[in-house]
């Protein structure tokens, strides 16, 4: 049973107006409803905001990869090899690697490391994906 938050009973109500045909009680069905017709919860003033009208920025042609680890070494190596994995089977620029960030408690003993590439002019996710790990067409 869902807790009857203020964001639940607004989304509630959001949702009756857009003819939701799914589980009341599920509140992820619920909200992902919400945000799959431009609405998404705004906490600071309290409510569900329609940003379909807002216009947005064009897709960007960064892929931005955060490694999260129990360790500092560990962060590092897999980063690394993510790294390498990406120079070496794809046409992607590599633009940063920042340092190992400590996460905030109560999850201080694991450490964050992000990757920053660039996609070519046209370049989608899912050539570079098909590259590194063979072609979709062949997984079955």
């Amino acid at each position: 049973m869902a807790r009857k938050t203020q964001k639940y009973n607004a989304a509630r109500t959001i949702a009756t107006e857009l003819n939701f045909r799914g589980d009341w009680d599920d509140q992820n069905a619920l909200y992902q409803f919400l945000n799959e017709h431009h609405h998404v919860w705004d906490s600071k003033v309290g409510k569900w905001e329609n940003y379909q009208a807002i216009p947005s920025y064009p897709p960007t042609d960064l892929l931005m990869i955060r490694v999260w680890t129990g360790t500092r070494e560990e962060s590092i190596a897999i980063a690394r090899f993510l790294r390498y994995l990406l120079e070496q089977h794809t046409e992607l620029d590599f633009i940063e690697q920042s340092e190992p960030y400590v996460c905030r408690p109560p999850k201080q003993n694991d450490y964050r490391v992000y990757l920053k590439f660039k996609k070519k002019p046209g370049q989608q996710l899912t050539e570079l994906l098909d590259a590194v790990l063979g072609s979709s067409d062949n997984k079955k």
